[in-house]
């Protein structure tokens, strides 16, 4: 009997998580609203490029610029689909200010194959908690910067185990699944979700198997033009949670709010700026004119701004 009472309880939760996503994810558009990328880089050769190993034996990439006396390490998470290079040039505003670490997420760039995978839904933190602690330096300050689904990335790894491993927050548009900043046009032309495989899979999860979680699940809409091959373009389960706060999102948020600070474009087409402030009542939130989605790595305004915080 109390085996069948857990059972429809388990069933009761996933029907409940399966409801909420469904019900929070507006349908896809084919319609991209981006008009421009971050534009590939070659940094200069006082960036290392540097292999470490996971704690599953994987060999995965980062970039690595060092400070002579660095008191703080800054470690920059990149978006969906691509990889830590477009990152690079936001490393070189901010070299004087710490160690600077840009990871390529497994799955991503060159900490790819098998690229868009991973192999449980949380490796993610753990990767990011291993390559923090084979830098092997006693840092008084651990700052995170996350854009986009890095951003989102920064919140779950912050809030969860490794929370005590973090000091700060700069979260650059960051993209919080099925949360009211992301309902929008631009959200919908750039994330193909396939939400009947979402809504089983979550269903599943719920009641413990997880089996099928490298199933793929969502699919970006990438022009060609802007490819170079190097991109990720398909996620499996694994992956797409592993990238996000836990659903439902505001426990997540809160534990991570007075150490946060949030940065976003006034034009951004991904997110609607105006309602970071309602998501995150107890962080800092700024609004950044003329600036979108992608190209506030590049701001001016927001290179300064971030410098500030990290002196």
């Amino acid at each position: 009997m109390k085996l069948i009472r857990a059972f429809v309880f388990a069933a009761c939760i996933a029907a409940g998580a399966v409801v909420f996503l469904l019900y929070n994810q507006a349908s896809p558009s084919d319609t991209l609203v981006f008009t421009s990328y971050p534009k590939r880089v070659v940094h200069d050769k006082k960036m290392h490029d540097v292999y470490f190993a996971a704690r599953d034996g994987k060999q995965l990439f980062y970039r690595f610029l060092p400070h002579d006396h660095a008191e703080q390490l800054i470690v920059l998470l990149h978006g969906s689909t691509y990889h830590g290079s477009y990152l690079t040039p936001l490393a070189e505003h901010l070299q004087l200010c710490g160690d600077i670490c840009i990871p390529d997420l497994r799955g991503h760039g060159k900490s790819a194959p098998p690229a868009g995978t991973c192999s449980y839904i949380g490796q993610l933190e753990d990767d990011l908690a291993d390559l923090i602690k084979h830098l092997q330096k006693d840092y008084k300050k651990i700052v995170l910067i996350g854009h986009s689904s890095g951003g989102g990335f920064a919140i779950r790894f912050a809030s969860g185990k490794n929370k005590k491993l973090v000091q700060s927050l700069i979260l650059l548009s960051p993209a919080i699944v099925t949360a009211p900043t992301m309902n929008t046009v631009g959200a919908r032309s750039w994330a193909h979700p396939k939400m009947i495989k979402v809504g089983e899979l979550l269903a599943l999860n719920a009641l413990g198997i997880t089996r099928f979680n490298t199933t793929p699940v969502i699919t970006f809409n990438k022009p060609p033009e802007y490819c170079d091959g190097t991109e990720t373009l398909t996620y499996d389960y694994n992956l797409m949670v592993s990238l996000h706060p836990r659903i439902p999102y505001k426990k997540d948020l809160e534990a991570v709010a007075s150490r946060s600070v949030v940065l976003v474009g006034e034009e951004d087409e991904i997110n609607k700026p105006h309602a970071f402030e309602l998501l995150f009542p107890k962080a800092s939130v700024t609004r950044i004119p003329g600036c979108r989605h992608l190209d506030i790595v590049e701001n001016k305004q927001v290179i300064e701004k971030i410098k500030k915080l990290l002196s």
